[in-house]
């Protein structure tokens, strides 16, 4: 796959294709059984990325809390 799909790929996943390229990019996805197999692989990273949560660990907080105290910072 060409670097040129693969960021035309990413910018179809994020909405940011005019509707007429939006379009072509479907047609040409649809035509080519290679490139369509190749995004629905990226598809379904993306899909993955987009439902995983992080959030910090306690100990990550309490570092932080920490350093904010050093320079009299308040983080309550």
């Amino acid at each position: 796959m060409s670097l040129l799909n693969s960021e035309e790929m990413i910018r179809y996943l994020y909405n940011e294709m005019s509707p007429e390229e939006n379009k072509s990019f479907i047609y040409f996805v649809e035509t080519n059984p290679a490139i369509k197999e190749q995004f629905q692989m990226i598809k379904e990273g993306f899909d993955v990325l987009n439902s995983i949560s992080f959030s910090p660990s306690k100990r990550s907080i309490d570092r932080i809390r920490h350093y904010g105290s050093i320079d009299g910072l308040s983080m309550q």
